[in-house]
C-alpha cells in the first residue's frame, strides 16, 4: 500500500460541535447550521460567528425530544430567507416547520393542506435575485400517531391525496406563487440546481420513487422549455441522489451502480447530451460540488466505513485524493455545563485532558467549492458525547481551505432548546413553582447584566457582597450562575422562594443590590456558563467556555 499523502495545510477548523453540522449557500454567503442554531462569516471573512438572532421566532421543538433537525435552509441573506426544522420524539415527529425571515426573526408559515403538508427540501437561488422552491408533500405525521396500524380507508385517504398532491417550483416571497414550470407526471423530484443564467436542472426518479429509473428534466427561460422542459433518461440500474450545476453545458449527476468494486458512478451534460466522465474507484458519492471556475470536489465512501475528499481541478484532469488533517480540541480540557433535552436538567460535563491531548482524525461529510479556492467541508470525528443528549453524539466540524482567525464553538441540542425558549415570553413565578405539576423547578432572576465586551472568567464582586449581606435569604437559592440570557452574560440566581414572602424578601434585596437592574422572578432557564459558590460567591469552574 502506497504511503498516505501529507494533509493539506490549507484547511483549518472554522467550526466544532458536539451533534450534526451543515453548509449552506444563501446567495453567495457561506451558512453553518448546527440543528437550528446558525453561523455566518464575520464581514472581515476569516472567522464564523453566530447570526444574531438566529432562533428568534422558530418554532421550539417537542420539550421531550429526542433529535431537532434542520432540514432546509436557502434564499437569500436576509430579506428573502427560508428555514424549516422539525423535532423527532420515540417514533413520532412533528410536521415540517416552515420559517421565512423578516426582518430580525423568523416567521412561522402556513403549510398544511388537508392531511398534507407542503414542504421545499430544495431552495434554489435563482436568477435575477429570485428564489425558487422545489414543492413536495408530506402526510402529516399526526396520521400515523394513533398507536395502530393504518386502516385501509385511512391508506387509500393518504394514496388519494398524494396522487391529488403535484409537486412542482414556487416562486418564494412573502406569499409563494407557483410558476407555470411543469414536472412530468410520471417523475418523483429528488433535488434540483440551477445555472448562474437560470436555466434549471431537476434530478427524479421515473415511477416508483425508491426504485425507479434516473431522469434529468430541464427547464429553459422562455417558450415550451420554460414549461414543459426536456426529459434526459439515465442509464437504469443507478442510485442517483446528487446534482452540481455550472452552467447551462455543464452539470454533473453522481449515481451508484446497482454492483461492482467501483459502483460509483458519474454523469456529465455539456450541453446537449450526457455522458459518463471517469470517477474515482468508490462504492459511491457522499456529496459534490461544482466551482464557479468549473473545480469538482467529491466526497467518497470508498469502504462501509471510510469516507475521503477528491478533487479534480479540470475536465481533462486527473482526480487526486486530499487528505484532510488530524484535529485537537482544547475545550474539552475545561469542565462545560449541558442541558439534557430528556431529563431536563443541567450536567457539569467534567473536563477530558485525555481527550484534549489527543489528535482525532476527520470524515469527510459534505464538500462546498467556491471562487478562488474557497472550498468548506463538514466532517465527523470519533470523539462522542454520551451525556448532553438523549443518544450519543458525535462531534462534527467544519474545515476551510484558508485562513481562520478562531474556530466557532456551535452549540448542542439542548442548549439551543434553552435558547430559543429564552427569546420567549416566559411566566412570572407563583407560590405554585415552575415548571409542570409536582415538578417545582427552579425560577430564575437577574442579578446583573454584563457589559457585551466585559472580559470572561472574572471575579463578580457583587455577588459575594449580595451573599454576604443576606445569608438568611441563601436558603431560596438553588444555584448561583452565570448565565447566557437573551444573548447576553447574565449574573443571577436559581431560586425555590417557599412562599411569597421569601420571594418579595428577595427581589428586594436584589434591588438593593443592584438598584439598576431590572429583577423579576421568572419561569425560564436561561442556560449555564459558570456556577458560583452560594457561601462565598466565588467561581466554581476557571475557566469556563
Amino acid at each position: 500500500m502506497p504511503p498516505a499523502a501529507p494533509a493539506d495545510a490549507r484547511f483549518q477548523l472554522a467550526a466544532y460541535r458536539d451533534g450534526e453540522l451543515r453548509l449552506h449557500l444563501l446567495g453567495d454567503a457561506i451558512f453553518v447550521s448546527g440543528a437550528a442554531g446558525l453561523a455566518q462569516l464575520d464581514p472581515r471573512g476569516d472567522h464564523l460567528v453566530p447570526v444574531e438572532y438566529a432562533l428568534a421566532g422558530q418554532t421550539p421543538p417537542d420539550w421531550y425530544f429526542d433529535e431537532w433537525l434542520l432540514t432546509g435552509l436557502g434564499g437569500r441573506w436576509p430579506d428573502n430567507a427560508w428555514l424549516t426544522t422539525e423535532s423527532h420524539v420515540s417514533r413520532s415527529s412533528t410536521p415540517p416547520q416552515l420559517h421565512r425571515r423578516e426582518g430580525s426573526f423568523w416567521r412561522p408559515q402556513s403549510t398544511k393542506e388537508g392531511i398534507l403538508h407542503r414542504t421545499y427540501p430544495t431552495i434554489i437561488n435563482w436568477h435575477s435575485g429570485q428564489v425558487l422552491g422545489l414543492r413536495l408533500y408530506r402526510v402529516d405525521p399526526a396520521m400515523y400517531d394513533t398507536g395502530s396500524e393504518l386502516s385501509k380507508a385511512q391508506q387509500r385517504r393518504i394514496d388519494s391525496a398524494l396522487a391529488r398532491a403535484r409537486p412542482g417550483f414556487d416562486l418564494l416571497a412573502a406569499t409563494p406563487t407557483p410558476t407555470a414550470m411543469i414536472i412530468a407526471p410520471d417523475l418523483a423530484p429528488i433535488t434540483a440546481a440551477a445555472a448562474p443564467t437560470g436555466e434549471l436542472f431537476l434530478l427524479a426518479r421515473k415511477g416508483r420513487p425508491e426504485a425507479g429509473a434516473p431522469q434529468v428534466q430541464r427547464f429553459g427561460l422562455s417558450g415550451d422549455a420554460a414549461i414543459s422542459g426536456t426529459v434526459d433518461a439515465l442509464p437504469k440500474g443507478l442510485q442517483c441522489e446528487l446534482l452540481a450545476v455550472r452552467a447551462a453545458d455543464e452539470a454533473y449527476v453522481a449515481c451508484a451502480r446497482a454492483r461492482g468494486p467501483g459502483r460509483a458512478y458519474l454523469a456529465r451534460f455539456n450541453g446537449s447530451t450526457w455522458s459518463e466522465v471517469p470517477a474515482p474507484k468508490a462504492i459511491s458519492f457522499v456529496d459534490l460540488s461544482v466551482s464557479p471556475a468549473g473545480e469538482l470536489y467529491a466526497v467518497l465512501a470508498t469502504t462501509q466505513s471510510t469516507r475521503q475528499l477528491w478533487h479534480r481541478a479540470a475536465p481533462d484532469a486527473a482526480w487526486q485524493q486530499v487528505e484532510l488533517p488530524e484535529l485537537r480540541f482544547a475545550d474539552r480540557g475545561a469542565p462545560e455545563w449541558a442541558f439534557a433535552p430528556v431529563g431536563h436538567e443541567f450536567t457539569l460535563q467534567p473536563a477530558d485532558p485525555e481527550a484534549a491531548a489527543r489528535s482525532w482524525p476527520v470524515r469527510p461529510l459534505q464538500v462546498l467549492a467556491r471562487q478562488g479556492g474557497d472550498v468548506w467541508v463538514v466532517a465527523d470525528t470519533d470523539l462522542e458525547r454520551e451525556s448532553i443528549s438523549s443518544y450519543m453524539t458525535v462531534r462534527h466540524v467544519v474545515l476551510r481551505a484558508g485562513k481562520v482567525r478562531q474556530p466557532l464553538r456551535m452549540l448542542p441540542d439542548g442548549d439551543l432548546a434553552l435558547e430559543l425558549l429564552d427569546w420567549r415570553p416566559a411566566p412570572a413565578w407563583t407560590p405554585v413553582g415552575c415548571g409542570d405539576e409536582g415538578e417545582n423547578r427552579p425560577a430564575f432572576v437577574a442579578l446583573r447584566t454584563l457589559p457585551r465586551d466585559a472580559p470572561r472568567n472574572q471575579p463578580e464582586p457583587l455577588l459575594a457582597a449580595f451573599i454576604a449581606d443576606n445569608r438568611a435569604l441563601m436558603p431560596s437559592v438553588a444555584r448561583a450562575v452565570e448565565v447566557f440570557r437573551r444573548g447576553r452574560r447574565t449574573v443571577g440566581l436559581y431560586v425555590q422562594p417557599s412562599d411569597q414572602a421569601s420571594a418579595d424578601a428577595l427581589l428586594a434585596a436584589l434591588g438593593r443590590a443592584a438598584p439598576d437592574e431590572p429583577h423579576k422572578l421568572e419561569c425560564r432557564q436561561p442556560r449555564i456558563r459558570r456556577e458560583f459558590d452560594k457561601t462565598s460567591g466565588q467561581a466554581l469552574q476557571a475557566p469556563a467556555l
